[in-house]
């Protein structure tokens, strides 16, 4: 009865264990400033990216006027490094949206 009650606790203690680990935000992250911190910065702070894309300008014609309603952007995404039950029901991606200029507009999670 002992080595089966043993066998059980270890058997609960690693069927929670990735349920236990939340996804946490690296402190460099904090350090992103949108309209101030740069590509470079950021690929110093966290690193490569996981994925990258690329939109380009969106424009309206109206007349002979043109409106300029999305600059050109670019898209960094980081990915949790350790995925754990949570994850798999809401995944948290860290989203970086750079300008032309290679400045962060913002991001998000």
């Amino acid at each position: 009865m002992t080595r089966l009650l043993k066998h059980g606790v270890m058997l609960m203690l690693l069927a929670t264990a990735g349920c236990t680990l939340p996804f946490t935000q690296p402190p460099a992250e904090q350090k992103i400033v949108a309209g101030r911190t740069t590509k470079s910065e950021v690929l110093f702070l966290l690193g490569e990216p996981d994925r990258m894309f690329s939109s380009g300008a969106v424009k309206a014609v109206s007349g002979d006027k043109e409106f300029v309603l999305q600059d050109p952007s670019e898209i960094w995404l980081y990915y949790p490094s350790a995925v754990n039950l949570l994850d798999l029901i809401e995944f948290k991606t860290l989203r970086i949206v750079f300008d032309s200029q290679g400045i962060v507009t913002y991001h998000t999670h």
